[in-house]
């Protein structure tokens, strides 16, 4: 009978791996509590450092002048888009209605006179 102690083959590595595991969980809780703020205190006296601070904001309200301005830069924008067109084609299409317009006049001045 054996009376010294058993040896258990990688016995020594299986602690070592759950000795990693232990402290990796461990840090991973650490780290998720210092990132997410799992401690509503915490959120009372929040800690120094580059975060946000929220405040509050007012939205911008329309004066009259503002509108004004708005409404003076609407009646302009297409008189000077205008001035920039400088191309003025030259197409049948003006020619034919000034010549129908011309017959028709004709036509009913003549029949005004009958």
């Amino acid at each position: 009978a054996a009376t010294g102690p058993i040896v258990v083959r990688g016995l020594g590595r299986h602690l070592e791996l759950k000795e990693l595991a232990r402290r990796k969980v461990t840090e991973q809780r650490e780290k998720e509590a210092k990132v997410f703020i799992s401690d509503p205190k915490a959120l009372a006296n929040p800690p120094a450092g580059p975060y946000t601070v929220p405040e509050p904001f007012a939205l911008s309200s329309y004066d009259d002048e503002r509108t004004a301005r708005k409404v003076a830069a609407r009646r302009q924008m297409p008189s000077s888009e205008m001035a920039e067109c400088t191309f003025k084609p030259q197409t049948n299409e003006g020619k034919v209605r000034e010549m129908l317009n011309r017959i028709l006049a004709e036509e009913s001045t003549a029949e005004r006179r009958r």
